[in-house]
């Protein structure tokens, strides 16, 4: 290697820049949209980029649990997209005012391994240890 190729090199290291470091990890939710009036079952879906041995999560939080509920593991396409079904939109009832008041969060989470207890993590305690990334949160109304 050259001088000015190994200048360059530690250059280029020095400024963050590693050989075969990922792209910047991208996630959004894309369905359903920001908004949205839902029933109490649905498909959550998005996108991402960047994003390869890492798994993606989804959550929806709970106002009267002061919770974050796994609602379980993407399938995730070559292109990126991604999908979860069925997504349970509750609040421990088929009809709770206070949902319908408060809209209901969706949030999706890439993180390099799975932990355990992810039934209900406390909202102070969220996102759980090890994600990378999160997307933009949802609020979706609940309907009929």
């Amino acid at each position: 290697m050259t001088r000015a190729a190994l200048c360059l090199t530690m250059l280029l290291l020095g400024a963050g820049f590693a050989p075969g470091q990922p792209a910047e990890l991208q996630l959004a939710i894309t369905s359903p949209a920001d908004g949205a009036e839902v029933g109490r079952e649905l498909t959550v879906a998005g996108t991402s980029a960047g994003i390869s041995t890492e798994r993606i999560l989804v959550f929806v939080f709970s106002p009267a649990a002061d919770r974050w509920f796994f609602q379980g593991e993407a399938t995730v396409d070559t292109d990126g997209a991604w999908q979860v079904n069925p997504v349970i939109v509750s609040d421990g009832a088929l009809r709770s005012a206070r949902i319908t008041a408060e809209g209901v969060r969706i949030v999706a989470t890439a993180i390099e391994e799975v932990p355990s207890g992810l039934s209900g993590v406390p909202a102070a305690d969220f996102p759980p240890a090890g994600t990378l990334t999160q997307s933009p949160i949802v609020v979706v109304r609940r309907g009929e």
